[in-house]
């Protein structure tokens, strides 16, 4: 879900067909692209009866009591005097290279309450599947978690882990896809989705009573998905980056852009143009811009409706992410590499 600047996080809100204004909205630039809302009420999410004891669903299915466990001591510490202007000075470069602010999603991946604990213990197996469906598939690219934590945040993650959902969600109850994932057309895509499923994530959207039709500002139907819990929807979530990365590439096979010389910082800002506006508006601006337009900074305010400006800032809040914390997100960051170096294919 494509925000505006995320200084304090707005809140999206589900468009349904009730009488009464409407959330601003960035416009989908083809039917099944990405809807984005901006500067609405938080809506309720659906209250469950609370947690159930024991080893969940998603915790048998993302890594059980150990993932958590181990998830609960990945806990980040405040900066030094020294490293907080290291991380300053850091922003401000990346401001100027990509034209937009950085939204520093680090403390939200500090494993500081239970939600961000299932979300970093999700992160390391969701990242692996996909990989591993990449190479089977011998596709040209591949996928790293700061990626995928980005994407998840920026798509309004960062609102259950620290808005008003989060209680409800900690006690057990579902998760909107089409407010708080970015997933707004996640099941009237399924088919071609699924390859890149869990089987619990593709059984999951196999069951009808798990929809969502919501209808957006241009009185569109969006069929999406209630989410279980934190790593379902970290999954679900992933699922589409990679279904978003999967028809960049083919739109760069059709154009005959060679993929692979692509840097790290091309991959993620085209897949969120994909992922944001769909393979019609990442085709077009290709075409118009070029492969390097990534390359360009933002010019102008900040613009919710503008696929540059959400990549551009997605692409700069993930860049200072592996920067600062790796591509693991486990703090160990390549010093020796490069800007703009082609990405290691194991590991991206």
């Amino acid at each position: 879900m494509a925000a505006s600047p995320l200084t304090e996080p707005p809140a999206p809100v589900t468009a349904t067909a009730t009488a009464g204004p409407e959330p601003q909205a960035a416009p989908a630039a083809e039917a099944g692209g990405h809807q984005t809302f901006v500067n609405g009420p938080v809506p309720p999410v659906a209250t469950g009866n609370g947690a159930p004891a024991g080893p969940t669903a998603s915790e048998q299915a993302y890594g059980g009591h150990e993932a958590l466990a181990f998830a609960a001591h990945v806990t980040g510490k405040q900066p030094s005097a020294e490293g907080a202007a290291a991380q300053a000075k850091l922003k401000a470069k990346l401001k100027a290279q990509y034209g937009t602010d950085v939204h520093d999603f680090n403390k939200v991946m500090m494993g500081r309450n239970k939600l961000e604990q299932q979300m970093r213990a999700a992160l390391p197996g969701v990242t692996a599947r996909l990989n591993e469906v990449a190479a089977e598939r011998k596709l040209p690219f591949r996928f790293t978690e700061a990626e995928l934590a980005t994407n998840f945040l920026a798509e309004g993650g960062v609102l259950l882990m620290t808005g008003q959902p989060r209680a409800s969600i900690e006690a057990g109850g579902e998760i909107d896809g089409f407010s708080y994932l970015g997933i707004d057309t996640f099941a009237s895509r399924r088919a071609q989705l699924k390859p890149w499923m869990s089987k619990d994530l593709a059984s999951w959207s196999a069951d009808p009573k798990h929809g969502e039709t919501s209808v957006n500002e241009k009185g569109q139907t969006a069929h999406s998905m209630m989410i279980r819990d934190i790593p379902q929807g970290v999954e679900a979530n992933a699922v589409m980056f990679a279904g978003a990365r999967a028809e960049f590439a083919k739109v760069c096979a059709a154009e005959g852009v060679d993929t692979s010389s692509l840097s790290e910082e091309a991959w993620f800002f085209w897949t969120t143009v994909c992922y944001n506006g769909g393979a019609g508006t990442a085709k077009k601006l290709l075409k118009q811009h070029g492969i390097d337009y990534w390359k360009e900074p933002y010019k102008g305010k900040p613009n919710g409706q503008s696929a540059k400006y959400n990549a551009s800032w997605r692409t700069a809040t993930w860049d200072y992410a592996r920067q600062t914390e790796g591509d693991h997100l486990d703090g160990k960051v390549d010093h020796d590499k490069k800007p703009d170096e082609k990405p290691d294919a194991s590991t991206h």
